[in-house]
């Protein structure tokens, strides 16, 4: 199982914490829970059984934090490897030809370092892809303006499998999609395809092509919590407090 998750940025948002320097997938957010924010994601990854993991960066400072973390122990001990991208949306990673190499012939989840995600919520992701043959993503809601066009939201309809099968733009909203996803590894070419041909690819722009095609599922997470800002801060410590009990330590 192969994973990769983007934990590059200053972490400006939650400044507070980090400075606006480190990215928030390396902050330590108090003295309870003193490890990078990364590593309490990284265990739950374990536990759904993913053994490689690859880490995108921005900078080789960022590497070294997190080697450091290593070292002290506070990261399971996976297969870890690093890439650094400095482009502005995450999806142009893929232009790098040694991304694309370590994929090789595999399916891959794709998440984010500033997320709190549960082992369930990845092995139901990995279920649902091997049940449906797509690739399978979280069904969550937003308020986001990147799910409105003309005052009208994007609204996805299921089937009894929770494939999506169609989507259209309503006056009322239904569900939004959010990584974590577990990409099949035949969505690699619509990736590569779309920034190719996008001067500003979007992750939206995927999934409707995915949809289009019949390839993307839903689930139910059990539990995704974003740190977008400093509000969100408290939700991701009481999540780590109820989910670290069963890694047997603090």
């Amino acid at each position: 199982m192969k994973a990769i998750i983007f934990a590059g940025g200053k972490g400006t948002r939650i400044h507070e914490i980090t400075g606006s320097v480190v990215p928030k997938s390396l902050a330590r957010l108090n003295a309870e829970f003193p490890r990078i924010l990364i590593s309490y994601q990284l265990y739950e990854l374990e536990k759904a059984g993913f053994k490689k993991v690859l880490i995108v960066f921005q900078e080789d400072w960022q590497v070294q934090i997190f080697l450091q973390s290593y070292k002290l122990g506070e990261v399971p001990k996976l297969e870890y490897t690093f890439f650094n991208s400095k482009h502005s949306h995450v999806l142009c990673a893929f232009k790098n030809v040694e991304l694309i190499r370590w994929i090789d012939g595999s399916d891959f989840l794709v998440t984010y370092g500033d997320v709190f995600c549960d082992a369930e919520t990845f092995r139901s992701l990995i279920n649902l892809s091997k049940k449906n043959n797509t690739t399978a993503i979280c069904r969550m809601f937003s308020k986001s303006e990147r799910w409105q066009f003309n005052n009208k939201f994007l609204s996805f309809m299921e089937d009894e499998d929770n494939r999506i099968i169609k989507y259209e733009f309503k006056s009322l909203g239904s569900f939004t999609i959010h990584a974590p996803v577990l990409f099949q590894n035949r969505a690699l070419d619509r990736i590569i395809k779309l920034i190719n041909n996008t001067q500003e690819p979007r992750s939206i722009s995927l999934y409707l092509d995915l949809i289009d095609n019949n390839e993307l599922s839903t689930i139910d997470n059990s539990c995704v919590q974003n740190m977008n800002t400093y509000e969100d801060v408290p939700k991701i410590l009481e999540l780590i407090r109820k989910y670290q009990q069963d890694e047997g330590s603090k």
